[in-house]
């Protein structure tokens, strides 16, 4: 669900800046069906990096750094695989030396997408409010939006759709 959320705000943010919609996955061949919804869903392009196995947070920041070069805003859901930690936004952002704005649960982007103003939960039933302009890493909570419904057109059309497939061999090699 966060994953979903997050790539709902994606594609909202991308139709107002006139931006392209990369989807991105660390994981097994059964991955790409989650790329595919994307596709579906209004995604431009989707790539799977390729490992068989449970990689650490840090090793999948790393492989997602690499494939997001300098994108602008790197939206998130923020629950990982690694036990629901969720520490892989917090370590891509480190890694793309780039603000991150972790946790949120509401998000509002403005009328041209040069600014959004987010909502984060904080321990204690706080909140903290934030203004997010320039590049950043956003991580948002299944819930902040729900992602669209796709066309039977899309879906049908995503099922063929070309998925780029990267290794992490030489990812491994940088992290050592």
């Amino acid at each position: 669900a966060a994953d979903q959320s997050a790539l709902e705000l994606a594609l909202r943010t991308a139709e107002v800046r006139g931006d392209e919609v990369v989807a991105i996955t660390m994981g097994p061949t059964g991955a790409e069906r989650a790329l595919r919804d994307a596709l579906a869903c209004g995604a431009t392009r989707a790539v799977r990096i390729a490992t068989d196995n449970a990689a650490s947070s840090v090793h999948v920041a790393t492989a997602l750094a690499r494939e997001v070069g300098a994108a602008d805003l790197v939206w998130c859901g923020d629950y990982s695989a690694d036990r629901g930690s969720g520490s892989v936004p917090a370590f891509l952002a480190a890694h793309l030396a780039i603000d991150q704005a972790l946790g949120l649960i509401d998000v509002e982007i403005n009328g041209n997408g040069s600014q959004i103003r987010a909502v984060r939960r904080l321990d204690g039933g706080r909140r903290e409010i934030l203004s997010i302009s320039g590049r950043a890493v956003l991580s948002v909570e299944g819930s902040t939006a729900r992602l669209r419904r796709a066309s039977l057109r899309s879906v049908i059309a995503a099922d063929s759709a070309s998925i780029g497939v990267r290794s992490t061999s030489s990812v491994a090699n940088e992290i050592g």
